[in-house]
């Protein structure tokens, strides 16, 4: 059966200006930023993608909202780009979007952000802010899989792990009451290279992907 079409905006109200027309949806084939987004006006898309770039509005663009204050903050310390920006940082957001959240947080989370979100999303040169993140596992072991979610509420070991480098947690307190399950040995999850494939779930626009919300290895 033929998917249903709507005439879809980036914004649910067309008309709306956009809080950050800045930000940058990386589409595995270019990289958009919000404004380009929603220059391309109404597009004809399947019900089931519209709801998703509408989303990808409301959250990232911020449609209608008011312009957020940026920290700074990369992911990487040497502020380069990504190396996988689709990846999945933490459970449900891509690395892309988690570098958004890093920039919209306050400045003294940044060492939190690169130590434990910037390594996973393959940072390699985050040496001063490995040093003072608290890892779970114990110093300088590495969570096995940070997004293993089956327990407190859904919150994945990933994100415990950036809870509690936080300045001012209680990092003992932490490892003492996760690290019996977020470090047991477990498969850890696919480490990207070039050859990756990306599983696509998003939105299409020209036949473009506009949204790629996870990434996985070829067979």
């Amino acid at each position: 059966f033929a998917q249903e079409s709507v005439n879809c905006t980036l914004c649910v109200d067309g008309n709306v200006t956009l809080g950050d027309p800045s930000a940058r949806v990386n589409t595995g084939i270019e990289t958009l930023t919000c404004q380009d987004l929603f220059d391309r006006g109404p597009l004809e898309l399947p019900v089931e993608n519209c709801t998703a770039l509408q989303a990808i509005g409301q959250s990232l663009c911020l449609c209608g909202q008011e312009t957020p204050t940026t920290n700074g903050c990369t992911l990487c310390e040497d502020g380069s780009d990504l190396e996988f920006p689709l990846l999945e940082g933490l459970t449900g957001e891509t690395c892309a979007e988690l570098q958004v959240d890093a920039q919209r947080d306050v400045r003294e989370n940044c060492y939190a952000w690169q130590g434990t979100v910037g390594v996973y999303c393959g940072c390699e040169d985050n040496v001063v802010s490995s040093v003072l993140a608290c890892r779970l596992c114990g110093t300088d072991v590495m969570l096995p899989n940070p997004l293993d979610t089956e327990m407190d509420g859904g919150d994945s070991c990933g994100a415990l792990e950036f809870q509690a480098s936080i300045p001012g947690a209680n990092c003992s307190g932490y490892r003492e009451q996760y690290s019996e399950y977020c470090c047991q040995t477990v498969p850890p999850p696919p480490v990207p290279t070039s050859d990756s494939v990306r599983s696509v779930h998003g939105v299409h626009m020209f036949g473009v992907v506009v949204v790629v919300l996870s990434t996985a290895l070829a067979a």
